[in-house]
């Protein structure tokens, strides 16, 4: 069994579970199970017969299998156990949030389970792909003048803005895919 995403979902996104190896006929069907423990088992409703089936966990961690029942034979079968993991949000996924940075400093940030539920917007550059924000803080030079760049790791597609201000009345200053 299987899970897209592999390594666990962000809260209130959607994971498709998979099986694969396994033959229907007319006296065999399937249910996906899920369990809080990996020891007590319950019957997903609406998900049965549905290799692959769609779940969205809300409790972390949550198992899940594929129950095979043979009418004819009246056998059960179960299929490997899955574990999924809630992911949560970074610390810095909102502006009030934002991780302090020195001038010079190098901070490494992952935006994988971020959201913008609560941000006003995204910035004027930004024109595609998921609002996924993560902050960071500094104070600026008395020169005024800073650069601001991504390298590959943990956030992925990444678009810069600058913003003045206190966190909760901002004002783009800059934006730019990757440096600014």
């Amino acid at each position: 069994m299987t899970a897209n995403p592999a390594s666990g979902a962000c809260q209130n996104s959607n994971v498709t579970l998979s099986a694969t190896g396994y033959t229907g006929g007319c006296d065999v069907s399937f249910t996906w199970q899920s369990s809080l423990d990996g020891i007590t088992w319950n019957d997903m409703l609406g998900c049965n017969f549905a290799i692959p089936t769609v779940v969205t966990p809300t409790v972390s961690p949550t198992y899940y299998r594929l129950e095979a029942f043979c009418s004819s034979s009246g056998l059960y079968g179960y299929s490997n156990e899955l574990m999924l993991d809630i992911l949560t949000a970074p610390v810095n996924d909102l502006p009030c949030d934002a991780i302090p940075i020195a001038i010079g400093g190098i901070e490494y940030g992952d935006n994988s389970c971020s959201s913008a539920l609560t941000e006003s917007g995204a910035a004027t550059c930004w024109d595609s792909g998921t609002l996924n924000t993560v902050w960071y803080s500094f104070v600026a030079p008395a020169s005024g003048s800073v650069k601001i760049k991504t390298q590959p790791g943990g956030l992925t597609q990444t678009q810069i803005a600058v913003y003045g201000g206190n966190c909760s009345s901002l004002t783009q200053i800059a934006c730019n895919d990757d440096m600014l």
